[in-house]
């Protein structure tokens, strides 16, 4: 296995991860063949060529494309002491360098399924990924390449405001990596994971593979992020299986006290009370608001509009707490009773079912109740 910190530094000090091809060659030099089959052609033609002469140093000629059938480089100087070169219209095909391979090779690493999406609003950051540790939520991984301080305290700060979730975050080195940065991420349980850290390069089998520290990386960001997993005893969870969202879920109240919850891909239901999921008081064994605002939203079939109640900060406070617990409990991120805001209405993504009919005078009453 062979360390290959040069491309990890290239990919850094490669603004837009895009050049011709025979700049990616001079740049990734013998790490050139790690990364060959991650490069992808774009319709774009490049301007500069690298000087061939001895002792260039990173000097580059002018492209001049006289014809498609005449394109030649050029030196800059005023006084040209380098011979013309003749080009082939492939010689200044700009190529992208391609991160969707190497996020996939990070998920076999971590053992997770790969998806890539850009981040929006934050320079050359994606989505990776998501990993769910057995009897905990899921946490997203990201990517991101940049290539000072500043650039990489933006795209960390920017996460911690979008993401309500700890992440993963990966960078190709620790260059653009401070204390400080790597302090704030922990403060919400977060943490940087270094590509140098992760990957080598196989040279038996000519590909990436992880590094015998990887596992215990991630083994410690699942700690930090998810202390319950060592805590299974304190606190009950549902067996979400990996891959379920709340729409995969139904609810049925039986009775006032005890529901039932079925989900796509487990076989039998399960019955759930108040304690189960947190909403039982302590002080008078009495179900808690939220409880009761599940209940009542069971009897309008998982949907309260404001014209079933005053839009007070009480009740939402309510509506925000429940949807907490629920998240907890049933391991998913998502909100479960998101607000739509065209029918101004709070509904549940899960489908929720009332056991018996309700009169409408019973259900302002409870919804009065909430207002308490």
């Amino acid at each position: 296995m062979q360390p290959i910190p040069q491309l990890w530094s290239i990919l850094e000090q490669s603004p837009g991860l895009s050049n011709i091809m025979p700049e990616w060659q001079r740049r990734l030099d013998t790490t050139f063949e790690v990364a060959r089959h991650w490069f992808r052609p774009t319709n774009r033609r490049g301007t500069t060529f690298p000087c061939q002469s001895p002792g260039a140093n990173g000097c580059h000629m002018r492209v001049v494309e006289h014809s498609n059938d005449n394109i030649v480089a050029v030196c800059n100087d005023e006084d040209p002491y380098c011979d013309r070169i003749q080009l082939s219209p492939a010689d200044i095909i700009v190529h992208d360098l391609d991160l969707r391979t190497l996020a996939s090779i990070v998920a076999q690493v971590f053992d997770f399924s790969p998806e890539f999406a850009p981040v929006e609003g934050l320079y050359q950051t994606f989505l990776v990924g998501k990993i769910q540790p057995i009897g905990s939520r899921r946490f997203p991984i990201f990517l991101t390449i940049q290539g000072d301080k500043a650039n990489m305290k933006d795209a960390a700060v920017c996460l911690l405001a979008k993401i309500d979730t700890p992440f993963v975050l990966l960078s190709p080195t620790g260059k653009s990596v401070d204390k400080e940065m790597a302090d704030l991420l922990a403060r919400h349980k977060s943490r940087f994971i270094l590509l140098e850290d992760i990957l080598v390069w196989d040279e038996v089998n000519g590909s990436l593979t992880g590094t015998e520290a990887a596992p215990g990386l991630l083994a410690d960001f699942v700690t930090q992020a998810a202390p319950e997993i060592t805590q299974m005893g304190s606190m009950e969870h549902f067996p979400t299986p990996p891959g379920a969202s709340w729409e995969h879920f139904t609810f049925e109240f039986l009775a006032d006290s005890a529901l039932l919850v079925w989900c796509k891909g487990i076989q039998k239901p399960r019955q759930l009370e108040p304690e189960h999921l947190g909403m039982k008081r302590q002080d008078n064994g009495q179900a808690t608001k939220q409880w009761l605002l599940l209940r009542v939203l069971a009897r309008l079939g998982g949907r309260l509009t404001w014209k079933d109640g005053d839009a007070s900060k009480k009740f939402k406070d309510h509506k925000y707490s429940l949807s907490k617990k629920l998240r907890e409990y049933f391991l998913l991120d998502e909100d479960p009773i998101p607000w739509k805001r065209r029918e101004h209405a709070f509904e549940t993504r899960f489908i929720l079912r009332q056991y018996r009919p309700q009169r409408a005078d019973d259900i302002q009453q409870e919804l009065d109740s909430l207002e308490e």
